[in-house]
């Protein structure tokens, strides 16, 4: 089904005659779903940092996010850090710390 959207989606770009953004875009999508398929590989023998409360790294006022520093310790020593960044650089999360780095609008934010 995630296949089809994803076609869907290129086709709708190509006919506006972008068609070097539906490329980037196919390959945006098929990456993230190989960055999906290790980390879920990876999360049948590990656990990840914060899998018991993800709250600090999900849960966090607008106005009050970790820093990248904060972000970094937060991750520090976790055995899913290399999956977890890998997926966040290619599924782009809204929100939250993945990986060791602090996301917003998809994209890792420095101070």
């Amino acid at each position: 089904k995630a296949h089809r959207k994803a076609a869907d989606r290129a086709d709708v770009l190509i006919e506006k005659g972008k068609v070097d953004n539906a490329l980037n875009y196919l390959r945006l999508n098929k990456r993230s779903e190989r960055a999906a398929e290790a980390l879920h590989k990876k999360l049948d023998t590990e656990k990840p940092r914060c899998a018991e409360n993800p709250g600090p790294w999900i849960d966090y006022p607008d106005d009050d996010r970790p820093t990248a520093r904060e972000a970094y310790l937060m991750c520090q020593g976790c055995p899913m850090l290399l999956e977890c960044a890998r997926f966040a650089t290619a599924y782009k999360p809204a929100v939250g710390v993945w990986g060791g780095e602090v996301y917003v609008d998809g994209r890792p934010v420095t101070d």
